[in-house]
């Protein structure tokens, strides 16, 4: 053998070597990473009447870690399962973002298109734009929208609709008393189907112009109106065909079933901060929001309620690239993995989230490759594309915090550049000394 063949056949050993450690640090890297989310849905458990967790990796079919704890009603001391239906609240959001997704890739609906084109109460001519009161305008004035809102804008959150906050139950949103009073005085949260959803909110004021700022709101709420209008199909029966029948969330909807499942939902809380040396105390939420019971209306931004089970499917659905029977691969990359803020040079505020971040078509969407998203009664998830991993927690307790996404997700932020070199174990912990936040 020749000198030649051998620094050849040396190179190429040692290539694999190192692909072999690279490997091997990754592996090592997600297991204390998924650690560190276990122990932060941990914390979250005693935080709240009960906690259901799941974690695992698109390597493997079945979850890597699994647990539930505490109780999904305190009265009927009636645990958490793995089968207890959970209010998911916002997380309905990325689940009905996705289901417009087929139609996109039909060419039925394009992220371009103004919604006027099915919804012409959206005219631009038609909507009023809040001036906010600068440049010597009074707080009630506003003016003609000059731009029309486009599907892209309702589903990155940039149509300019938005929600009045309420630091009750931890509702981010507008504090502008003229917004707010605009937002209840046209019932908007009153309407009796997402069609009147839809046209009551053509009366609010825009908060601002669309396209212009990332401004988080319930325009989720009208994809179930284009969906009918595009297919003359009812929106929870196509739902069911396009999305949760093939993907087997059986325990997934807005409105419950029977009583089998009236028996698993899993009841609303309010927790109270603890008196020193004491635990938290809970008491039932006065207001539940949603009844999950027919003859309510349909709810797109927030009324849906599901299973960590059943949700578990939907999230490797979003990471599985490979599974194209719903959505060919590119769509779902833009879906979770694009930045469709930073290409307009927006940003969500830093301080929303609690770490800097971008949107795709229905998730937060970081530098890091991450994306995620929760709901009001504390309930989050969060995968890495990177690795394939993914986590979810499920509570039923408000206030809402976005703290818990934010811890879920640090130790996967803090992680930048490339993977290998002798000096990236340094600073690691082990799993065993890792401790769950405050």
């Amino acid at each position: 053998v020749d000198g030649l063949t051998m620094s050849v056949f040396a190179f190429a050993h040692a290539r694999v070597r190192e692909e072999l450690q690279n490997i091997e640090w990754r592996d090592r890297i997600t297991e204390i990473q998924a650690d560190y989310m276990s122990r932060v849905a941990q914390t979250m458990a005693v935080q709240t009447p009960g906690c259901s967790f799941i974690a695992g990796s698109m390597k493997l079919e079945e979850p890597t870690e699994c647990w539930q704890s505490g109780y999904a009603d305190l009265e009927q001391r009636r645990e958490v399962r793995p089968d207890t239906i959970f209010r998911i609240f916002s997380m309905t959001k990325p689940i009905v973002s996705a289901s417009i997704l087929p139609l996109i890739a039909r060419g039925k609906a394009s992220l371009s298109d103004p919604i006027c084109k099915w919804l012409p109460w959206f005219e631009p001519s038609k909507l009023r734009v809040w001036a906010g009161g600068g440049r010597g305008r009074g707080k009630e004035d506003c003016e003609v929208s000059k731009k029309p809102i486009t599907l892209l804008d309702v589903m990155r959150h940039t149509s300019g609709t938005f929600y009045p906050a309420n630091p009750a139950n931890g509702t981010p949103g507008v504090q502008d008393p003229f917004l707010i009073d605009s937002f209840l005085k046209n019932g908007v949260r009153q309407a009796q189907s997402p069609e009147e959803f839809s046209k009551r909110w053509a009366q609010v004021p825009l908060a601002h112009e669309p396209g212009r700022q990332f401004t988080y709101s319930p325009a989720t709420a009208l994809i179930p109106v284009i969906v009918e209008k595009i297919t003359g199909m009812p929106y929870e029966e196509y739902l069911d065909e396009v999305l949760l029948r093939p993907l087997g969330m059986r325990n997934t909807g807005f409105f419950l079933k029977d009583n089998e499942q009236r028996g698993r939902l899993a009841n609303l809380y309010e927790r109270s901060e603890p008196r020193r040396g004491l635990s938290y105390d809970f008491k039932e939420a006065e207001r539940k929001i949603f009844t999950y019971e027919r003859g309510s209306a349909l709810n797109g931004d927030g009324g849906m309620f599901s299973t960590i089970q059943d949700y578990q499917r939907f999230v490797r659905w979003m990471l599985s690239l490979e599974d194209n029977r719903i959505v060919p691969k590119d769509l779902k990359q833009s879906f979770c993995q694009t930045d469709h803020l930073a290409r307009q040079g927006l940003a969500m505020p830093e301080d929303f989230l609690g770490f800097a971040s971008g949107f795709g078509l229905g998730t937060y969407v970081t530098p890091q490759g991450l994306c995620g998203w929760s709901g009001l009664a504390n309930t989050h998830f969060v995968c890495d594309q990177r690795t394939g991993r993914y986590a979810i927690a499920m509570a039923q307790c408000f206030p809402f915090s976005w703290r818990w996404q934010e811890l879920m997700t640090v130790r996967l932020r803090r992680w930048e550049g490339k993977v290998g070199g002798p000096d990236r174990t340094k600073n690691l912990k082990k799993p065993s000394e890792l401790s769950a936040p405050e």
